[in-house]
């Protein structure tokens, strides 16, 4: 509605009376503004805060809406018939008049737009009558939504709009130039600690220093400068990959990757390292030093197999079997090891069959006339003695067992006689020193060859161990590291005063019998193996009889395998053995029997073996797998083609003892 000059009545209830008093009231209001004087009309929040509403702005004051404005404008004509103005802009325009102004006559501006519209202060670019003239000198800025009221003054010094309050809908406010804003540090105002808004500021960050916190930029990969923080992932820091593993340096400002140790090695100061760091086995861990003097240097062997016929004690650096095999073999008693570390991935480390032991074992009996001869036992493995500081990766260490002979076969016979019995292996053991000592007592039966009338040689028990010598074998390696003879040299080993161990050998199987006649002969017997060092009692594996001479006509039988020998004796000692290791001393495997001719009986098969010792002693207890299993006996032979019957299997052999000594924290 357009503004008109109504007289006041009093309001009659209505709407027509109600509204010409609230504009009435208004209007009492801008007069009772004069009367406080000119400059305190501008900036304060009368009465017309209460029009910000645009409903009440609009029946008070009238609604205008003008064409938009799409340039900076001067001396704005608006219809002043109107007194509230719903004005926009295209984008962000100056306005710096409005003309027809009058003394007294309000206005209310209110930004129905988007964009900023910028009332400038006496500005030129328009009549001076059509100006705004603001107390603080500093432009409006009437943001999108905001209102503004001005009253026109027209005092001959001033002719002026100068505005009254500013709003935003809803209670906001516009912005009110004559502000000042403060910042605190590292935050900057124009680049001091505050500003007024009489012009555009610029509110900056300091950087960051190590005594005033700030802006720092991230790094890049192995970027090193002043206000660069490293990001997880920077090369530098980015290193540790394995559990366990800790951050070292390598040089000023260059971290680098510690690889964690293995169980039980402690971490210590190494300038030989290049992060000057290295995880060492404490001198105190074990009882004894390991290692030797290195003096034949690291050894790779990848993939082949290396044969050493030349030493009996070697002193690597690095052993490395990878997937090959080295075997120590030649003429000697016993063989020693000593590496820093042995690792491998699969391979093996040995003390071959080959090897010359310390006894040989039982000779099978002599066939003759056509009777199988029987196979000899196997011999004593003696002992093979492994030191290392760590044995890492994965394979096998073992001291081979020596298998018994497989029995020979019959052929015609010529002569009718009986097979001869074996011979028994050796029942000795040298415990470090010159002097054998008997571990067995009592006797040890043959196996007996067959039998011309037809039956088959047989076996038989016998012997005992001594209970307070299996009782020193089951405890020794409580002492025999620490007191061992000098383990880093190759000069006081002999072969007369070394550290070896006889096992027991295997006993010859027997021969066979042979009959011209009208009886085949009998096959003679598997050898039986002997007791074990580890093993009581008088029972042992046994070798299988003979089978009988058929009735029928003439034949020979085969002859008897030989038994295998008791496993070896295997020291292991390290500060930690991987899990993926295998350590064994197995008994050797019996031999076939030999198979019968005509009418002849086969020969029995040998006897395992009984398993040898595995001592294993470490700094911390390892999960490797270790073996003493006992030998698998021998199959019995076949019987002539003919007729008779074939040999019985010889038995396996039975477990040995082993054992994981663990040195106890001081």
């Amino acid at each position: 509605m357009k503004n008109t000059v109504i007289p006041s009545p009093a309001p009659d209830g209505t709407p027509e009376s109600r509204l010409r008093a609230l504009e009435a009231s208004v209007r009492a209001i801008i007069r009772n503004l004069d009367a406080l004087g000119k400059p305190s009309l501008e900036g304060r929040n009368v009465a017309f805060e209460t029009l910000r509403a645009s409903n009440l702005a609009t029946d008070v004051f009238g609604r205008n809406d003008p064409a938009q404005i799409t340039a900076h404008t001067n001396d704005w004509a608006l219809d002043l018939d109107y007194s509230a103005f719903f004005i926009h802009s295209s984008a962000a325009y100056n306005l710096t008049g409005i003309a027809g102004g009058a003394d007294g006559r309000p206005i209310l501006l209110i930004n129905k737009g988007s964009q900023n519209i910028t009332l400038k202060h006496e500005s030129a670019n328009s009549f001076a009558a059509n100006r705004f003239k603001f107390s603080d000198g500093n432009d409006v800025v009437l943001g999108a939504g905001e209102s503004a009221i001005f009253r026109y003054d027209s005092a001959p010094d001033v002719m002026r709009w100068r505005y009254v309050s500013t709003g935003g809908g809803g209670g906001g406010s516009g912005v009110p130039t004559s502000r000042t804003i403060t910042a605190t540090a590292p935050v900057r105002i124009d680049g001091g600690a505050s500003a007024d808004l009489s012009a555009d500021r610029t509110i900056s960050v300091n950087d960051a220093t190590t005594a005033a916190k700030g802006a720092v930029e991230l790094a890049t990969s192995g970027e090193n400068a002043a206000n660069v923080a490293v990001q997880g992932n920077d090369s530098r820091i980015n290193v540790v990959t394995t559990k366990g593993d800790i951050y070292a340096a390598s040089g000023v400002n260059t971290p680098a990757r510690r690889t964690v140790g293995s169980d039980g090695q402690v971490l210590t100061a190494d300038s030989a390292d290049s992060t000057g760091l290295s995880y060492k086995w404490f001198a105190g861990s074990m009882g004894a030093a390991v290692g030797g003097n290195g003096v034949d240097g690291a050894v790779s062997l990848g993939s082949s197999t290396v044969t050493v016929t030349t030493s009996f004690v070697l002193n690597y650096t690095t052993l490395d079997v990878g997937t090959g095999t080295l075997s120590l073999e030649g003429t000697f008693w016993t063989h020693i090891v000593y590496a820093e570390t042995i690792t491998g991935t699969g391979g093996i480390v040995q003390r071959g069959a080959s090897t010359f032991g310390g006894n040989g074992g039982g000779a099978g009996a002599t066939g003759a006339s056509g009777g199988g001869s029987g196979g000899a036992g196997g011999r004593s493995p003696t002992s093979f003695w492994v030191y290392a500081k760590q044995v890492t990766g994965s394979g096998t260490i073992r001291i081979l067992p020596f298998d018994g002979v497989v029995g020979n076969n019959a052929t015609a016979a010529t002569v009718t006689g009986n097979g001869a019995q074996s011979t028994s292996g050796s029942l000795q053991t040298s415990f470090f020193g010159s002097t054998d000592v008997t571990w067995f007592a009592g006797s040890v039966g043959p196996s007996t060859g067959g039998q011309s009338a037809g039956p088959g040689g047989t076996t038989s028990d016998g012997g005992t161990n001594d209970s307070e010598v299996i009782q020193v074998l089951y405890d020794w390696a409580t002492w025999i590291s620490p007191k061992g003879p000098n383990r880093a040299t190759t000069t006081t080993l002999s072969a007369g005063g070394g550290r070896y161990f006889y096992s027991r050998t295997g006993q010859g199987g027997g021969a066979g019998g042979r009959n011209t006649g009208a009886q085949g002969g009998g096959g003679g017997a598997g050898g039986s193996a002997l007791i074990g060092r580890t093993q009581s009692g008088a029972a042992r594996a046994r070798g299988g009889d003979g089978g009988a001479g058929g009735a029928g006509g003439a034949g020979s039988g085969g002859g008897g395998g030989g038994s295998g020998s008791e496993g070896g004796t295997l020291y292991v000692e390290a500060m930690s053995i991987a899990s993926g290791w295998t350590l064994s001393a197995l008994g050797g495997n019996g031999g076939n029997g030999g198979a019968g001719h005509g009418w002849g009986g086969g020969g029995g098969g040998g006897a395992g073996g009984d398993g040898g010792i595995v001592i294993v002693y470490t700094a911390v207890a390892t999960s490797a797998t270790i073996s003493a299993a006992g030998g698998t006996g021998g199959t019995g032979g076949a019987a002539g083609a003919s007729g008779g019957a074939p040999g019985s299997n010889g038995s396996n052999g039975r477990a040995g003892y082993t054992k994981n000594f663990v040195r106890q924290a001081a």
